[in-house]
């Protein structure tokens, strides 16, 4: 599999050394049963479809996370984009996270077997991927190339990303919502990933 990132591969095109890619074709990540869920800023972690973010009155933290299985790419194929797109599934709590904490943003993180507490802080691969939601009611979609193209490289089988909101002030409320988690690979999240051929 090849690995860079057109058109940053140098070499073999006819203008300037940039690389012309043949056919860009799509495969998509699907998600991981048992990785995917939330992890709290006091060490608990809960692998369910229920992927919630901000926090809870009492300033409790929460931190989500989506873990995609990487398809097998065609040998000789190198990754042009990955994009991983999300929604809120719900909110709760009185609070609204994106008036009170800011917008979401996405970490390329690393987990191991299981979730655990410590994927709330730890296994950082990249802490600030940018940002994917500002609000309730459109989805939003993040360039992650850099991501998937680095645990490709890796030979990793897993992408994994962690959303988080900023810490806020301890108002005394629920600022929290929960994103959606479509085990079954249809709806969102995805992990849309285009690859060619040079």
């Amino acid at each position: 599999v090849g690995l860079c990132v057109a058109p940053a591969c140098g070499g073999g095109g006819g203008d300037g050394g940039v690389d012309t890619f043949q056919l860009v074709n799509v495969r998509w990540g699907t998600l991981v049963d048992g990785l995917y869920g939330s992890a709290y800023s006091d060490g608990v972690a809960f692998a369910i479809s229920s992927v919630l973010v901000g926090d809870l009155a009492d300033h409790t933290d929460m931190r989500g996370i989506y873990t995609f299985l990487l398809p097998t790419l065609p040998e000789g194929a190198e990754v042009v984009r990955a994009d991983l797109a999300t929604r809120v599934g719900g909110g709760g709590g009185g609070g609204n996270p994106f008036d009170d904490l800011g917008p979401m943003r996405v970490a390329h993180v690393e987990v191991g077997d299981e979730l655990d507490g410590a994927d709330y802080a730890g296994g950082t691969l990249a802490a600030d991927l940018g940002i994917i939601l500002v609000d309730y009611t459109d989805p939003g979609t993040l360039d992650v190339t850099a991501g998937v193209v680095s645990d490709y490289r890796v030979g990793a089988p897993h992408s994994s990303y962690r959303m988080s909101f900023p810490r806020g002030p301890d108002d005394g409320e629920q600022d929290r919502i929960s994103l959606v988690a479509n085990p079954e690979g249809t709806g969102l999240p995805t992990l849309r990933i285009e690859y060619g051929f040079p």
